[in-house]
């Protein structure tokens, strides 16, 4: 039951620290910088436990303060995922295939 418990808060605590996927790259970083912020990208994986503390420690914070976001924007592009994505010339591809290709 230990087990069970850490692995429920384990998955809650990663849920909760989850950044705002990446969906329009070239749009992104235009909002931003009209706006004066920059954007900041993410290049994760769900089974990485750095890209974990830096989403829970760093950039999660940093999406959720306030202030902060009035500096910066925060996408997450996963290196996994076959999700849609616009890159920043405004091409077509996936979050799989803009990792790749970087």
């Amino acid at each position: 039951a230990a087990v069970t418990a850490y692995a429920a808060n384990d998955t809650a605590r990663r849920a909760s620290s989850k950044l705002a996927p990446a969906t329009n790259l070239a749009t992104e970083a235009a909002l931003a910088a009209a706006g004066g912020r920059v954007l900041v990208v993410l290049f994760g994986r769900s089974d990485c436990e750095y890209c974990a503390q830096v989403r829970q420690s760093y950039l999660g914070p940093l999406a959720r303060e306030p202030a902060a976001t009035r500096r910066a924007e925060v996408r997450e592009v996963d290196v996994e995922s076959d999700q849609p994505l616009i890159d920043p010339a405004g091409r077509k591809t996936t979050h799989r295939a803009f990792a790749r290709d970087r």
